[in-house]
């Protein structure tokens, strides 16, 4: 099962944090390679080739929102809706506060300073993600039951 994993790469200790949480659910995470040049086609693909969307979503302060968030996140989790692939939000706490419209009810906050702080909670939305992962891959292998020919009717 591949998940693609939207992150910033900027914050590497919550990013940490989360990733161990993941490598313990044995979940293999896809993450865009860092470029200067952001590609929306590319990211489209990987939409339509994966299971599963995992976003860890900081706080990205700016002149017009002090607890703003990264738009090229925002613009993945816009793609990730469309495609309506099964989602997991781990979201900064401030953000998720201030922009709750933004983000689905199912959405995880975490504590930027502190994410360990919560988590038995994190541990248990990753292992729910899972599971559904695993229920909707189960049920897409399931083969299909051959229809039969409708019976001729008695006259």
């Amino acid at each position: 099962m591949q998940v693609y994993f939207s992150h910033s790469y900027r914050d590497v200790s919550v990013n940490s944090y989360f990733l161990e949480h993941f490598v313990n659910e044995d979940l293999s995470l896809l993450a865009d390679q860092k470029t200067d040049v952001w590609c929306i086609s590319k990211l489209e693909r990987y939409l339509s080739e994966i299971v599963g969307f995992v976003s860890i979503i900081p706080r990205r302060p700016t002149a017009d929102d002090p607890v703003g968030y990264s738009p090229y996140i925002g613009r993945e989790l816009d793609l990730a809706r469309r495609a309506r692939v099964t989602r997991l939000l781990f979201v900064d706490d401030q953000v998720l506060n201030h922009h709750k419209d933004d983000f689905p009810d199912d959405a995880v906050g975490f504590p930027s300073d502190s994410p360990a702080e919560f988590e038995s909670i994190h541990r248990e939305a990753i292992q729910k993600f899972r599971t559904t992962l695993e229920t909707r891959a189960r049920r897409r292998r399931r083969p299909e039951k051959p229809t039969l020919p409708e019976r001729p009717k008695a006259t």
